[in-house]
């Protein structure tokens, strides 16, 4: 593809070609160019955004890779004489009317587009008109569409409503959408309702309930649908539920689903698998969650992958700090990188054991409480922590699980002391530990 673009003062023009060349078993190799014309602008003083697309295809033998695709299918499902429509020509626009400053009155949008084809004398033709906006929590919207439909050559004209609204507050309040539509053509009338949400820290367990309900128009009768569906993303695998009902019919479904890679130095689960993946690597980082997926943490070995990346893209990988284990500290915290399509990347997090933390209620040998805000220093003069309120000390890093710890909270010597403890035997390094007075007197 050559294109090119140029910014005025009256808008932004762009124009590219397209050269395909496509090979299909039984109908040989064909090619074909593509022209677009494009121009976009944004008029300030009244925000208004349009954009208006013309193209137009040399030949019939250029093919989309839609295009393609779909010719490949129809000859793999053993259906040759089904052909698609190739397209010859399309034109459309896009407007975009923002009301009042920043919206504050909603927005309204036109578009409309008219196709064309070489192996067909028909054209497709759509218009659809909108108002969009919102109101406190709730957003609403209205359009119009007006479609030609092809197979019974005639106009079809659609009114459609839509709103959502949540039900309650907080991260976890369900969302409640509602849409109506109407036929002018046939007078048939749908309305469709659902519910939504998800629960837990990383939205891990979503869950939704649907209903339908069609007056059929001038063709059939009504027909009410209902259905419910829930879903888990596992550390492994993707677990789904659902079911529905109406008339004349019942059905029951479940799924699980995901993947595994495997490589040299280990083997990792996914509950989403893509083409192109990447695997990350972080020691001792159990439990850290990554920021390019619902309910998507390290696991127990220090591994997790990474759907959905975009092949010859800049891709950022982020590990979230929250969730570490608080003896554990990231070097870097988001890596980039940029994967051909259907590769598998390695991306190594560095990690570094800060030691063991604890929190102890100390007294110094005379009962007194030790002094607010004095320091604490370990046996190789390293700043461990502070005392807090309640004569508490409260330190990380500890490097042996008993040991010596020097307090001091000024120069003079009956300004300081030493308190030796003894860490648990059984210590969980996501947690910090809690000492007793009584094994922790300062002398």
């Amino acid at each position: 593809m050559i294109g090119t673009a140029l910014n005025t003062s009256v808008g932004a023009f762009g124009l590219d070609v397209t050269q395909a060349i496509s090979s299909f078993r039984g109908y040989g190799t064909r090619n074909g160019a593509s022209v677009r014309i494009s121009y976009s602008r944004l008029f300030e003083p009244t925000n208004t955004n349009i954009a208006i697309a013309a193209y137009r295809y040399s030949t019939s033998g250029f093919f989309s890779l839609p295009d393609a695709v779909a010719v490949r299918q129809l000859d793999e499902l053993h259906q040759p004489g089904l052909v698609i429509a190739q397209q010859k020509s399309r034109l459309q626009f896009v407007l975009n009317q923002s009301l009042g400053e920043s919206g504050r009155y909603g927005s309204l949008y036109a578009m409309g587009s008219l196709q064309t084809y070489w192996n067909r004398s028909n054209h497709d033709t759509q218009f659809q008109v909108g108002y969009n906006n919102s109101w406190k929590r709730m957003t609403y919207g209205v359009s119009v569409v007006r479609q030609y439909q092809v197979d019974t050559m005639r106009w079809d004209n659609r009114i459609m409503l839509n709103m959502s609204i949540p039900l309650g507050f907080g991260a976890h309040a369900p969302q409640s959408s509602t849409s109506f539509q109407h036929d002018t053509s046939d007078g048939r009338s749908t309305i469709q309702q659902s519910v939504t949400g998800t629960l837990g820290v990383d939205n891990a367990f979503s869950y939704g309930v649907n209903a339908n309900f069609s007056d059929g128009g001038d063709n059939a009768g009504n027909s009410v649908s209902a259905g419910g569906n829930v879903g888990y993303v596992s550390p492994f695998a993707l677990l789904t539920g659902n079911a529905s009902t109406g008339r004349n019919f019942s059905q029951v479904g479940a799924g699980i689903s995901g993947g595994v890679v495997a490589w040299r130095d280990g083997v990792a689960f996914t509950p989403n698998m893509g083409d192109t993946v990447a695997v990350v690597e972080a020691k001792d980082a159990a439990g850290a969650r990554l920021a390019n997926g619902s309910g998507l943490r390290v696991d127990r070995w220090g591994h997790a992958v990474v759907s959905g990346m975009q092949p010859y893209s800049n891709n950022d990988i982020e590990l979230d700090p929250k969730g570490l284990p608080m003896n554990i500290a990231l070097k870097s915290t988001v890596q980039r990188t940029a994967p051909t399509a259907g590769a598998v990347v390695r991306l190594k997090f560095d990690t570094e054991n800060m030691g063991k933390p604890a929190v102890m209620r100390v007294a110094q040998a005379d009962g007194k409480p030790v002094p607010f805000g004095a320091e604490v220093i370990d046996a190789e003069s390293h700043t461990v922590g502070t005392v807090a309120q309640g004569s508490r000390i409260i330190a990380t890093g500890l490097k042996a699980d008993a040991g010596t710890l020097n307090v001091k909270w000024g120069d003079a010597p009956e300004q300081r002391c030493s308190v030796r403890y003894q860490l648990p035997s059984t210590t969980d390094a996501a947690k910090p530990v809690s000492i007793a007075i009584s094994d922790a007197v300062c002398h």
